[in-house]
């Protein structure tokens, strides 16, 4: 048996004894089921109730309350163990689980589950996902193949993958897509109790909601509100897909549909609401939350002449959701030309107040925390030779140093741009400076950040589009950033090349990479429906 074809493992580890206040009787338990996923990507069904592989030298299990570790044990493998037992646990909320598994080679697989509850004399149910450290490792396909979409990690642990297309149908290098409407829902670990186990539903897989959103769209907007439930407004229904565009890489069908819906999600039902409409039709637009109000910057509207790309297809104003009144939410427009952007970036500067820019425009504006609009410009290095590298769609913005350095990456304006800074020291003078190391230029990348690690995942590397299969891990410093070697991290290299794809930070140094698009020897586009998760443990601090 190969150790890479690993199924779903269960293991046991027996009562480990702590010092509490409550008798015995009244402590709980965790039976605790891990799944090691796989290196090779095979993608056959993730199975229970198997063996640990002989492998598997030692475990460890680490249970920890307010970062305070509560139990801390390790353990032989015997090869004849189908879950791990964790007895004598005082009832309480907030715990967090953490597994080790040690292979003969040397290699390190970890999982992690978050906010256990121990009842009382009850046992609690754990599926936990076993990844090897500083690698890619597989989940389940998804159902539904997508690129263009989104992923959200929601407040019990599940991550949403919501929103994108598919291809319908080709012409020469222009590809029909069409969205999707399907939800579904992936499980880092999975939570269950006694009376509530569905073995249907496994960790390491994605399950399709029965409640699909109101509208399949791509170019939307969307926003993760504070009680945990998540916004989508505006995008379109169809599109076609440019392989080597000569203005925006998105063109509208005779036949697209605006969406003017205004949906939330709500993880508690796991269902959709109309919860109201946009007064004018966006797409390919910015959003920022503030004070109970969600401000859509910019996007293009019906007029939009992807090969001619001028503010007569761009929205001269800003639509305003206010939440306010959950009951009773309203949407206003404000007239601004300032915001005809089109597929800005966003930077947080301070706690309510944000700086976009980007499209086909050369300054940038500041939304105030009263909403209020701010015209600004930049001053751009004599590195650019009078080029404005400002101008430019799809920038991804990764915060350098809170308070003034970020690293713009991921632009093209009918080409792929170089990277570069912006150092933000006042409203007056903003200024962007080149990015010394300009390996590995790339749009349509995925990205996360977590800690003092930017991560972006494939991206095209050239029009027409050539995707990439890397995986670029900058560690932050004072001042920039360097970039980890392979001598380092084990793998740069995703199992298959994709751009557009969607990352998400799911926790303990895991990022979950879903879908994307990818083309094949024939110079057809493939749609993806594959997941990896890539896990960072073990990165230099």
């Amino acid at each position: 048996m190969r150790f890479l074809h690993l199924r779903k493992i269960n293991l046991v580890l027996f009562s480990a004894m702590i010092i509490c206040l409550c008798s015995p009787d009244e402590r709980g338990g965790i039976n605790t089921s891990i799944k090691f996923l796989y290196e090779d990507c095979l993608n056959e069904p993730l199975k229970h109730n198997t063996y640990i592989p002989s492998n598997i030298t030692k475990l460890k299990v680490v249970l920890m309350k307010n970062n305070l570790k509560i139990i801390e044990s390790e353990y032989s493998n015997n090869e004849s163990q189908t879950s791990i037992v964790i007895q004598n646990i005082p009832p309480d909320n907030g715990y967090d689980l953490y597994v080790n598994a040690y292979t003969k080679d040397g290699s390190i697989w970890s999982g992690f589950a978050q906010n256990l509850e121990i009842k009382e004399k009850s046992k609690t149910f754990v599926q936990i996902n076993l990844t090897k450290e500083l690698s890619l490792t597989c989940t389940d396909n998804m159902n539904k193949e997508r690129f263009l979409h989104s992923s959200e990690l929601l407040n019990d642990g599940r991550v949403l993958i919501f929103g994108g297309a598919s291809v319908s149908n080709k012409e020469l290098d222009l590809y029909h897509i069409e969205a999707t409407e399907k939800v579904e829902v992936y499980y880092p670990y999975k939570i269950e109790y006694a009376n509530n186990v569905n073995p249907s539903e496994i960790s390491g897989s994605f399950s399709t909601l029965k409640s699909g959103m109101i509208s399949g769209r791509i170019g939307y907007i969307y926003e993760k509100l504070p009680d945990g439930k998540i916004l989508i407004a505006g995008g379109i229904n169809k599109a076609t897909f440019r392989k080597n565009p000569d203005g925006f890489f998105m063109c509208l069908d005779d036949n697209t549909v605006f969406i003017y819906d205004i949906e939330i999600f709500d993880p508690e039902k796991n269902s959709f609401n109309t919860v109201g409409r946009l007064s004018s039709p966006r797409a390919f637009a910015s959003s920022a939350f503030i004070n109970n109000k969600i401000y859509i910057i910019g996007g293009i509207n019906s007029d939009f002449d992807c090969n001619n790309v001028v503010n007569a297809g761009l929205n001269p104003d800003v639509a305003i959701i206010d939440l306010s009144s959950p009951a009773s939410i309203k949407v206003t427009e404000k007239s601004n030309a300032d915001t005809a952007f089109i597929s800005p970036a966003k930077i947080k500067l301070s706690e309510n107040r944000f700086l976009f820019f980007g499209g086909n425009q050369d300054y940038g504006i500041i939304l105030e925390t009263d909403g209020s609009i701010k015209k600004v410009n930049f001053i751009v290095s004599q590195d650019f030779n009078n080029d404005k590298p400002q101008i430019q769609y799809l920038p991804y913005i990764f915060t350098i140093k809170q308070g003034g350095l970020y690293l713009s990456a991921g632009g093209y304006y009918k080409d792929i741009l170089s990277r570069f800074f912006i150092k933000y020291l006042s409203d007056k003078d903003i200024r962007i400076e080149k990015d010394p190391d300009q390996n590995d230029l790339l749009f349509g990348s995925g990205y996360a950040q977590y800690g003092n690690y930017l991560f972006q995942i494939g991206g095209i590397m050239s029009l027409p589009f050539t995707i990439s299969d890397s995986i670029i891990i900058r560690r932050l410093s004072e001042n920039g950033y360097t970039v980890v070697k392979s001598d380092v991290s084990k793998v740069n290299k995703l199992t298959l090349e994709r751009a557009f794809s969607s990352v998400t930070y799911i926790g303990n140094n895991n990022l979950l990479i879903t879908g994307g698009i990818k083309f094949n020897q024939a110079n057809d586009a493939i749609i993806l429906n594959m997941g990896e998760i890539y896990n960072g443990n073990g990165l230099p601090e």
